[in-house]
């Protein structure tokens, strides 16, 4: 009997911390602005040295000639890349697989002109963007 008493007054309390916890949490949303201003407020900086991080972002390059485009990127431990090019409907319009150097070029070929989306990606980095013929 002394353990029902001690197990139930046990789960009394939590119940309490717990409905007196859940009354005392507010949640509450602030836009842009009013995240700076209470920031600031807190006395917190947050800025970011973008020209450091871009140091730290991988190389990548995009190389156009007329009817060709070259993709150069990092790829120091040869991961094994695929490019999809799609057309604006969604539908991929060229493919290269087994990319494991650092670099790979897709041609206009038959592709009308227009702007197509290529998606270059490994196992661990995606380089995603816009193309024009």
């Amino acid at each position: 009997m002394q353990k029902l008493v001690l197990s139930v007054s046990i789960i009394i309390s939590l119940f309490l911390n717990i409905a007196i916890a859940s009354e005392n949490d507010k949640s509450f949303h602030l836009d842009s602005d009013e995240m700076a201003a209470y920031l600031k407020k807190l006395d917190i900086n947050t800025s970011v040295d973008e020209a450091m991080l871009l140091d730290k972002l991988p190389a990548f390059e995009i190389e156009k000639s007329e009817d060709t485009y070259t993709f150069n990127f990092e790829n120091n431990f040869n991961n094994t890349y695929t490019l999809h090019v799609y057309n604006l409907k969604g539908e991929i319009v060229d493919t290269r697989y087994n990319i494991t150097g650092n670099k790979v070029s897709t041609e206009k070929g038959y592709l009308p002109e227009g702007e197509y989306i290529y998606n270059l990606q490994s196992k661990n980095s995606v380089y995603s963007g816009l193309l024009s013929f």
